[in-house]
């Protein structure tokens, strides 16, 4: 199943008895994009007895869709997460993640700085007609 986060609380919300949950028994894999994915809303469903593969994946708008993805483990260690959100983790296959200062260049780990792309699944043309935005949203690989 494919949700953003808040319809899946909202799915969640909804599973109130052992045969709503029994519908369920064949569920392998929930999907989440669209918002940040609370830990607690995958604890939530855990409870729910939706023993299943949480995957998380990420893609802004200057992207075909997704850009990376966190498979989530079916009984992670809770406790080191309860104050997050799930991370996006890992690029999909053919992008890159950098995450680079004002002037472009590569921070250290544990460093703020903004997220940029490459690779296939960035999008072209995505602001028609709008050259100015476009430039100021995609640069050129450092």
């Amino acid at each position: 199943m494919h949700f953003v986060p808040s319809m899946l609380a909202a799915f969640i919300a909804m599973l109130d008895g052992k045969q709503a949950i029994a519908a369920c028994a064949l569920l392998r894999q929930v999907f989440c994009r669209g918002e940040a994915l609370p830990t607690k809303l995958c604890r939530l469903c855990g409870k729910a007895a939706l023993r299943c593969r949480c995957i998380n994946l990420y893609g802004p708008t200057e992207s075909a869709v997704d850009v990376t993805r966190h498979l989530l483990p079916t009984a992670p260690r809770w406790r080191r997460w309860d104050r997050y959100n799930v991370p996006i983790s890992q690029p999909v296959w053919n992008t890159s993640l950098r995450i680079l200062d004002a002037g472009l260049r590569q921070v250290t780990l544990g460093v703020a700085g903004d997220l940029y792309l490459t690779g296939i699944q960035l999008v072209r043309g995505c602001y028609l007609g709008r050259a100015e935005l476009t430039a100021s949203h995609f640069v050129a690989d450092p």
